[in-house]
């Protein structure tokens, strides 16, 4: 019972631990990384963290006397799922984490046509305040982020190709790399709305939407109420946070669907 039990927890930990691993090494290290050198750097930190992980075992085993016989549990790890899970978050970064087309990336010809809010005034760090055009950018590190006064702000979007909007992916950064240690500053509701003209008050709304405070970093949300027309120009409404009561951080909006012509319209 008492190996049967070990190996267990073992198993499970080592998962755990390992998927933190990649994501906090890929999120530092992937854009300008090459895969393979990136791949052996990771599996020596995974061979590292195994001796580790069955020393550490072996050292409350004898503490609480429960054994007394020295074991390596580093043959328990499963090597192939340790190639499928590197093999699964490598997919996910290579395809943007979301598997889909970000047709507002800034980067592919997405823009920010106009935009509504409050500047929050941060005192001596304003200097390094980023303007809204950044929600459209890949980087997603602490700090990086639009922040304006209060909860409420909104902005329209120019695509960079008319598409049948489908789904919307809001990123905030986790907790666990937040300075403040939590994510009160994350946007809670936000909703979405396809423009014919980016000047219109008024529009198709897609729905609203709600961020989780306790959901992974990057959320996709499929459109509430989908059209059959094509947009160029959507509107993002943020309308509430998680808690902050002077300032609200966006990392990143991601807005996908099925483009209506294969013409990428040029950047404005």
């Amino acid at each position: 019972m008492c190996m049967r039990t070990l190996k267990k927890i073992l198993f499970h930990v080592s998962i755990g631990l390992l998927t933190v691993f990649l994501i906090v090494y890929f999120a530092a290290s992937f854009r300008g990384a090459d895969r393979d050198a990136l791949k052996k750097r990771v599996s020596k930190g995974i061979g590292e963290m195994k001796v580790r992980l069955s020393a550490c075992i072996d050292k409350a085993l004898k503490t609480v006397g429960q054994c007394n016989r020295k074991v390596d549990y580093s043959d328990q790890f499963d090597d192939d799922l340790t190639q499928r899970i590197f093999e699964e978050e490598m997919r996910k970064f290579t395809m943007d984490r979301t598997g889909m087309t970000d047709f507002a990336m800034k980067f592919l010809g997405g823009t920010i046509v106009s935009s509504s809010y409050q500047a929050h005034d941060f005192g001596q760090a304003a200097s390094g305040l980023l303007d809204p055009s950044s929600i459209l950018e890949p980087d997603a590190f602490p700090g990086d982020c639009w922040a304006f006064a209060g909860s409420k702000a909104d902005v329209v979007i120019r695509l960079f190709a008319r598409i049948h909007v489908q789904n919307v992916t809001l990123e905030h950064i986790p907790p666990y790399i937040s300075p403040t240690g939590d994510i009160k500053s994350a946007p809670r509701l936000f909703s979405v709305v396809g423009l014919d003209d980016p000047a219109a008050d008024q529009g198709h709304s897609f729905g609203s939407y709600l961020y989780r405070e306790g959901g992974p970093a990057v959320q996709t949300f499929p459109v509430q109420h989908p059209s059959d027309a094509t947009f160029q120009f959507v509107r993002i409404y943020f309308q509430e946070n998680h808690g902050n009561d002077k300032f609200t951080c966006v990392y990143r909006i991601r807005i996908h669907g099925e483009r209506a012509s294969a013409v990428i319209l040029p950047p404005i």
